[in-house]
């Protein structure tokens, strides 16, 4: 067998390989969470908690933030239906990873409003404050529930609900 032959087979095998482990890899970690149907989790990922959107609206939303590989990431799930137990299944409809926060500020996710109305949809970096409303924000992005995404958000005139004041 010449060498250039056995170059080749030892290519071929070593492609091989690579195709199987990537393969293997993506079935523990899904390069796309769109679409993935909760619970249970993906393996290794751990829930930090989240809020429910407008929870008596006719299509229930939540947002929650996932741990997962060193990084923290907002999931937008949709409700697909409730089992008998009232246990519900969600979708995946949008993944964003959670961006870093100045030192004194913190996240404010569903207690926000702008204009005087609520709204749950927006998620917020205010300054850590002993003030029941807070109107010290420095940045914001909405759940939008139309486009299934994740947006950066105007903080004109966006207040949040300080609910650990006075505790």
């Amino acid at each position: 067998m010449s060498m250039n032959i056995v170059l080749r087979i030892a290519f071929v095998l070593y492609l091989a390989a690579l195709a199987l482990s990537s393969a293997t890899l993506a079935a523990e970690v899904p390069l796309s969470y769109k679409g993935v149907r909760v619970p249970p989790l993906p393996p290794g990922h751990q829930d930090l908690g989240g809020y429910l959107i407008n929870p008596d609206a006719a299509t229930e939303y939540a947002v929650i933030e996932v741990w997962f590989d060193k990084k923290k990431m907002w999931w937008l799930q949709k409700m697909l239906s409730r089992d008998a137990k009232g246990k519900p299944q969600w979708e995946i409809v949008a993944v964003t990873e959670v961006p870093k926060v100045p030192k004194g500020y913190y996240f404010q996710m569903g207690t926000c409003e702008k204009g005087g109305v609520a709204v749950p949809e927006i998620i917020a970096v205010a300054k850590r404050e002993d003030k029941e409303r807070l109107e010290n924000i420095h940045s914001a992005w909405i759940a939008n529930l139309n486009t299934h995404s994740f947006e950066p958000y105007s903080t004109k005139g966006v207040v949040c609900i300080n609910e650990g004041f006075g505790v």
